[in-house]
């Protein structure tokens, strides 16, 4: 017999900056990523967006919709997490 093991995906953080400002009612088609906006003087309005996606699946609809929305991909960045705490062995 065959034995297939998945692993789980762990949601992962990310920070994603786009040139331009999002529209609040696009607020919940963002994978739940928190939203700031950074202006600079002589500069255009930049958004970052940041926080945990499930997997890349879900990156990706993200970036999809930003695209949609017609903003400039700036950086995307994939940022450390901190490792789960070991779950201890029973005896």
């Amino acid at each position: 017999m065959l034995c297939i093991m998945r692993q789980v995906p762990q949601p992962l953080v990310y920070r994603i900056v786009v040139e331009g400002e999002i529209d609040p009612i696009w607020y919940d088609c963002l994978g739940g990523l928190t939203l700031a906006e950074q202006r600079g003087p002589g500069q255009p309005v930049c958004t970052q967006l940041e926080g945990r996606l499930l997997d890349q699946s879900a990156l990706h609809g993200v970036i999809a919709t930003l695209f949609m929305l017609g903003l400039r991909l700036v950086r995307v960045e994939r940022l450390p997490t901190l490792a789960p705490a070991p779950t201890p062995l029973d005896a």
